[in-house]
């Protein structure tokens, strides 16, 4: 998770300055939900305030991030 972690921090930081708006707007878009979905992912509790910044940075109000949370800490109490 670690690299993939790094991986999203380069790519926003490092977009080609080739790509036109609309294309800069679809990345961070499709990085946004990526982001959220791995945030869903066990395996990345230790990374949660990197990704939660990296969300924030693309766009993710507050609101989505905490429900979100919400979300997995209910699925772990369920379970």
């Amino acid at each position: 998770v670690c690299r993939v972690v790094q991986t999203f921090e380069a790519l926003q930081v490092n977009l080609p300055p080739t790509l036109v708006d609309s294309q800069v707007s679809s990345v961070r878009k499709i990085n946004k939900l990526r982001l959220l979905s791995l945030l869903k992912h066990p395996a990345s509790f230790d990374f949660q305030p990197q990704i939660t910044r990296l969300l924030t940075d693309l766009g993710a109000t507050q609101a989505e991030v905490f429900l979100l949370f919400f979300f997995i800490l209910m699925n772990i109490i369920c379970f």
